[in-house]
């Protein structure tokens, strides 16, 4: 099923905020998510996308592509991965209050 408006709840959805397992909107969640402001899925593309596989302009996800990245295999400007931690990055996800999930360099909590 094709869904479209405002609020857009379907199999494929559009619409200001889109839920489905192909969503495509302003605000968008699902399997395949494309959104213009804020997307979050298995693949997200987005200005800000949250994904198994994430690309924006600040993106974190499992693979992360973008301006700001944050993730396992993050890639883009300014980074923050498993083998890399831009200050920038670091400064970036800590004003939008991401420090916590995105700080490569904090200490596990296990830690005496």
């Amino acid at each position: 099923d094709i869904a479209t408006g405002i609020l857009a709840l379907g199999g494929v959805a559009r619409g200001l905020f889109a839920f489905g397992g192909v969503a495509l909107g302003v605000v968008t969640f699902g399997g395949a998510s494309v959104g213009a402001l804020a997307a979050v899925g298995g693949l997200a593309v987005g200005t800000v996308a949250f994904g198994g596989a994430a690309a924006g302009w600040t993106a974190m996800g499992g693979g992360a592509a973008g301006t700001y990245a944050c993730g396992g295999g993050a890639v883009g400007e300014f980074v923050v991965s498993a083998t890399r931690r831009d200050p920038e990055a670091v400064a970036h996800f800590a004003r939008l209050n991401l420090q916590g999930i995105c700080d490569a360099g904090r200490r596990s909590r296990r830690a005496g």
